[in-house]
């Protein structure tokens, strides 16, 4: 598949909101996988809605990283970008052709 360069905010949406193993992987920490899956199922939905980009939380408007809250507990994202074999960071995180994404999903005591 030959992929053209694209906003690199248009394609961190599109790869958060819909999971697309051809841009890259989802990962959930330990923490959140050992939650209930309704818990789990809820981080899930708050993460493909996710739409509080400000100034301070998204400086660079590339929507890399986000922070929600289910009940008490505080969760955050974070999107990073790494060649195509996931071994090194990316040359270029605009080229799909030479980029995959890493969106990690963790507690926030975790990090």
């Amino acid at each position: 598949m030959v992929y053209i360069k694209e906003n690199i905010r248009e394609i961190n949406d599109r790869f958060r909101v819909t999971g697309n193993p051809e841009l890259g992987k989802v990962v959930f920490s330990n923490a959140v996988m050992s939650e209930d899956i309704t818990i789990v199922r809820q981080v899930m939905k708050e993460l493909r809605t996710y739409d509080d980009f400000t100034k301070e939380n998204d400086p660079y408007n590339e929507h890399d990283y986000g922070r929600f809250e289910i009940g008490d507990e505080t969760f955050l994202w974070k999107i990073d970008y790494y060649d195509l074999n996931y071994h090194y960071g990316s040359e270029d995180k605009t080229d799909l052709n030479k980029t995959r994404r890493v969106l990690t999903v963790m507690k926030s005591y975790e990090y």
